[in-house]
């Protein structure tokens, strides 16, 4: 067999199959440095290793070694078939790669450099590839993150099990690390504001506590997933037929609400989640939502260039993601109370004695 030439993104991937032969042959391996300045680096080439059990793997990088003919005892794992020399994965700016242990603990490595694996490491892959684009984000952005083994950052301490925020106004390029992982909501990651026009309000109640406050426009309002979400009321029919007297559209969106929320998979009462309300819209189950949700986020990037495409590009998304939402009606399901307060405010503000429902 010829032996292997190695380019500096190059490496060998190199298995001890008798101990007592590796032991005495392993100075007789060929070896020609990739130093300019000639020298020999000696572990693993040159001075045998303590450890030379057989199965024991070795790697043989192009950085160090540019011609690779191994000794008696040792021979080289072909990849796929009879290609021996294997490709580093070279990452640029603003790229990243996972490499996993057979012990399952995880190395995340951005760019630019070239990322040699360790002998029982391999590359993560997804849909066949193995460096991905750092995530952007701006000021209406977000990132729910789940802190899954504790670490220090920026003077501060992160404990196993907190839930952090991540937006633009922090981290405008975020690199995903191996204490976080990623929540993500009805298979969406980026969390986006939702546009609240001047006249107009939206409801946001608090997870941990159930109070709900009124954010009004104009704004763009991006609650925080960690304590808050957006919520909607669903209208009965008499409230639908006073506030909107004759509007069909109306009583038909809040008929579908309704019917959502009784189907819902959730052990929530009266509750149901945006991922919910689509899903059931796919299903043809639910009416069309209103035009006014269609809201489309104007396009960007770092260069019109055509030229400048395969660069540092960095792109958004043209559809405006929904942030997570659910249905707030929970008028029936408590005591009964007299309402003798105006039917317009918020939810879970009616006061009054206990009596006969009116």
């Amino acid at each position: 067999m010829r032996g292997h030439h190695l380019r500096s993104n190059q490496y060998l991937l190199v298995r001890v199959y008798n101990e007592d032969e590796a032991r005495k042959n392993w100075g007789k391996a060929v070896v020609k440095p990739a130093s300019a300045d000639g020298s020999t680096p000696e572990v693993p080439m040159t001075r045998a290793p303590a450890d030379l059990s057989v199965g024991k793997l070795f790697i043989i990088k192009g950085t160090d070694v540019s011609f690779y003919i191994p000794p008696t005892g040792v021979g080289v794992v072909p990849e796929e078939g009879s290609n021996y020399v294997r490709d580093a994965l070279t990452l640029e700016r603003l790229e990243y790669c996972i490499l996993v242990e057979q012990n399952g603990k995880k190395r995340y490595e951005r760019g630019p450099q070239v990322v040699f694996p360790e002998p029982t490491e391999s590359f993560i892959q997804r849909e066949g590839h193995r460096k991905f684009r750092a995530l952007e984000l701006n000021e209406i952005q977000g990132l729910h993150v789940k802190v899954i083994a504790p670490y220090t950052d920026g003077g501060k301490t992160y404990r196993e099990g907190d839930e952090i925020f991540i937006t633009g106004k922090q981290t405008a390029i975020y690199f995903p690390r191996e204490e976080h992982s990623l929540v993500r909501y009805d298979g969406r990651d980026k969390h986006f504001a939702v546009a609240v026009p001047a006249g107009e309000a939206r409801y946001v109640m608090n997870r941990k506590t159930g109070e709900i406050r009124m954010a009004r426009g104009p704004a763009m309002l991006l609650p925080n997933p960690v304590d808050e979400v957006i919520v909607r009321r669903a209208l009965s029919e008499r409230e639908c037929s006073t506030w909107y007297p004759g509007n069909e559209e109306a009583a038909a969106y809040n008929r579908s609400l309704r019917q959502v929320a009784a189907a819902a998979p959730t052990t929530r009462a009266g509750v149901v989640s945006e991922g919910d309300f689509q899903r059931s819209q796919q299903r043809g189950k639910a009416a069309q939502a209103p035009a006014a949700q269609a809201v489309a986020m104007d396009q960007s990037s770092v260069s019109r260039d055509t030229h400048a495409i395969v660069g540092d590009v960095l792109e958004r998304g043209s559809n405006f993601t929904q942030p997570r939402t659910i249905v707030f009606n929970t008028k029936y399901e408590g005591v009964p109370w007299s309402c003798r307060t105006d039917r317009r405010s918020a939810p879970g503000a009616r006061r009054g004695r206990p009596g006969r429902r009116r």
